[in-house]
């Protein structure tokens, strides 16, 4: 008896796709298709395994400022900036939000300097000019520290990383939750 040679064809989807055969919605990320023997297999991978050579596909973009730009890919989140780019792997990602936050260290900074060269010019301990100058200063600094931005926070398992982004847009908004029901959709698949 001769055995009969079946061949089969993967395809890399690259938008979120629903398994009509299990009703189970998957995300593309984790879905290769088969043809075999004519009928429409899927296999779901939890983890991309390198001997497997699947192409990283771009989800969604996103511009954080003129400089940096995030990107979802299915295996990873990049930052892009200039010179290069840092990849974080979706497996290790718990959380990913944006948030407005105010800078501490332009508060902290004007906070101190303001009060004690109004209280030195007044009392006429330091030059008064210089002394102005620095008191304007400090007042800029409470102003842009109070003014605040917003910044893009990656958890990684035990730290975060934060990044500041211009403006929170729509498409940044998107992004982020793509990136959130890919990771929550992992966890459940794998668990």
């Amino acid at each position: 008896m001769t055995k009969k040679k079946h061949s089969y064809k993967i395809t890399q989807p690259t938008a979120y796709t629903f398994s009509k055969t299990t009703h189970v919605p998957f995300i593309s990320n984790s879905i290769d298709k088969a043809v075999y023997d004519g009928f429409m297999l899927q296999v779901s991978y939890s983890h991309y395994y390198d001997w497997l050579k699947q192409q990283e596909t771009t989800l969604a973009n996103s511009t954080l400022t003129s400089t940096q730009s995030l990107q979802l890919t299915n295996k990873h989140l990049v930052v892009k900036q200039p010179n290069y780019s840092l990849l974080y792997p979706l497996h290790t990602i718990t959380k990913v939000s944006v948030a407005f936050k105010r800078l501490l260290l332009p508060l902290i900074g004007g906070g101190i300097s303001t009060p004690l060269f109004a209280v030195a010019v007044w009392n006429h301990l330091f030059n008064f000019w210089l002394g102005i100058g620095i008191l304007m200063a400090g007042l800029s600094l409470l102003y842009y520290g109070w003014l605040g931005t917003h910044q893009v926070s990656i958890q990684v398992a035990e730290h975060q990383v934060h990044y500041f982004a211009d403006q929170k847009t729509q498409e940044l908004e998107q992004l982020i939750n793509s990136t959130n029901k890919v990771i929550r959709d992992r966890k459940t698949m794998t668990s």
